[in-house]
């Protein structure tokens, strides 16, 4: 009983200390998967997948410089389905949904990529992730763009 008791208290201090926020670099470190994630949003833009690669390989952020689209399972980590509202993190910035932009269509780019039908190079998309309503899709269309880098240790 003793073992499990220390057991549950461990797994709720590396949950409570899972997410730090670096307010001056306007990163977020987790510690969980060894990522640091861009803290908001670079603009409230919608990109094209080509230019949201683009976006985050030239983003200069926290003193860094090899910034990323994140892969689907690494932007997925992120979701929170305990959350009652987002699912997300609130240390994470969510852009607001009005009546021009609501939050079905507020969707992020993973570099992660799928084939439709497995013909030809047209018929691939990349998965996309939304926190407003905890879903993953993929899109031809423009989406919002949160970038990653590794933290090397």
């Amino acid at each position: 009983m003793k073992q499990l008791i220390c057991l549950v208290f461990s797994a709720v201090v590396l949950m409570a200390g899972r997410y730090e926020k670096i307010e001056k670099d306007g990163v977020i470190i987790d510690y969980s998967t060894s990522l640091m994630w861009q803290e908001a949003n670079i603009t409230k833009i919608q990109y094209k997948i080509e230019s949201a690669i683009g976006r985050c390989e030239t983003l200069s952020l926290g003193g860094y410089e090899d910034w990323r689209l994140p892969n689907f399972n690494e932007l997925y980590s992120l979701m929170d389905i305990e959350k009652p509202k987002h699912f997300i993190d609130p240390i994470f910035e969510l852009l607001d949904y009005n009546e021009t932009l609501y939050e079905a269509n507020i969707y992020y780019w993973s570099s992660t990529t799928f084939n439709i039908n497995n013909e030809s190079a047209s018929n691939y998309r990349n998965w996309s992730v939304n926190f407003h309503i905890g879903s993953g899709h993929h899109f031809l269309r423009s989406n919002f763009v949160r970038c990653v880098r590794s933290i090397k240790e």
